[in-house]
């Protein structure tokens, strides 16, 4: 599933709205609006700018946040997807309030794609944005280590450090910082975070 611009360039963000009679998925660019309305939050911290800051070019808006000038990594591809089935009747086939977070490295080329998941269709607002949270800085804060080819933590070491509260780990203290500010702008924040610390406490171990 990939949808390319007039330009030829890659577009970022997709959402996923159902599958079709052969089980294959459906999608579109851009985002469901819960999700869109959790990135329009996200990219109100600071931490959320500087992620997607990475791979931007010059024009691109995300979340409502236009972006000035080239990223650093803007040669390389940030795909987000949002798995909201906003159109599917049958079951679905993903766990909701989950993500994922995967880079992906072409050795032709020698470029990278950098894939987040998030399964949005039975999920609130504040839900949705702590999950961008959490693949984005607890597991995303090393993406331009990983990108180039540097020695990184694993994921469970991530979540060790998630369920730990380890303010030594810079992922953690990124995740700390946005939901501190996420806190500021709709107070159901609370609620999404808190549930995310005990499920961590139970899921990793």
């Amino acid at each position: 599933m990939k949808f390319v611009d007039m330009d030829g360039k890659v577009v970022r963000q997709y959402n996923v709205t159902h599958s079709n009679n052969s089980s294959k998925l459906i999608s579109q660019p851009g985002l469901s609006p819960k999700t869109e309305e959790a990135m329009t939050d996200y990219m109100k911290t600071k931490e959320g700018r500087a992620f997607i800051s990475q791979f931007a070019k010059e024009g691109d808006v995300v979340g409502g946040y236009k972006f000035t000038e080239n990223g650093a990594l803007n040669d390389h591809t940030l795909n987000i997807w949002d798995y909201s089935y906003s159109s599917e009747t049958a079951n679905v086939p993903a766990e909701s309030g989950t993500g994922s977070y995967e880079v992906s490295k072409d050795k032709t080329s020698k470029t990278a794609t950098v894939t987040i998941k998030v399964v949005s269709y039975a999920s609130y607002k504040a839900e949705i944005g702590e999950t961008l949270a959490h693949e984005m800085q607890i597991h995303g804060y090393k993406v331009a280590d990983q990108i180039n080819g540097k020695k990184v933590n694993s994921q469970n070491k991530d979540h060790q450090a998630l369920k730990n509260k380890d303010t030594g780990h810079k992922g953690y203290l990124k995740y700390k910082s946005v939901q501190e500010q996420l806190l500021t702008i709709d107070k159901d924040y609370k609620q999404a975070f808190e549930q995310a610390q005990k499920e961590a406490n139970i899921l990793y171990k």
